[in-house]
């Protein structure tokens, strides 16, 4: 059994119909931020193996999984378009914790053998980084919005 094919990230991700603006410019892979590419990346990986859970846990546990997954895909994509370090850092933690949720449901297929220890394993790995990122990135966020808000004794 193989493993699906992880995208090249200098895969094209969109292309604009001729006559939008921007038509020709293609957005690489690499363009995205490193934890939006794992969140897509861990979807793209878990989909087919949620696919394959016997139908009386598919719809339940196996839903919940893929949902709290695209949950923190979802949270990435808005923290990577907020325009304030605050929203930013919310939409971070929002993630985090949804992250966290989806640690937890994983565990609990893997100690129903609904994902074998190897695919269990690599998913944890695969979990691990992107919390890595995410938390990268909000450190990084709160510390530009602490040095970019206004001082509250100026200097005299």
């Amino acid at each position: 059994m193989s493993l699906p094919k992880v995208p090249d990230p200098a895969q094209v991700v969109l292309e604009l119909p001729p006559g939008y603006e921007g038509s020709g410019d293609v957005r690489p892979r690499s363009a995205e931020p490193t934890a939006v590419i794992l969140a897509s990346d861990i979807l793209r990986w878990l989909i087919p193996k949620v696919g394959k859970f016997p139908k009386n846990v598919r719809f339940g546990l196996g839903a919940r999984l893929e949902a709290a997954h695209f949950d923190v895909l979802e949270e990435l994509v808005r923290a990577q378009y907020a325009r304030g370090g605050g929203a930013r850092a919310a939409a971070l933690e929002h993630g985090n914790a949804r992250l966290q949720s989806a640690r937890h449901l994983a565990r609990m297929a893997r100690e129903l053998n609904l994902l074998s220890e190897e695919s269990a394993l690599h998913l944890a790995r695969m979990q691990v980084d992107l919390g890595n990122q995410v938390g990268a990135w909000r450190r990084a966020s709160v510390a530009t919005a602490n040095s970019s808000a206004p001082s509250a004794n100026p200097p005299t």
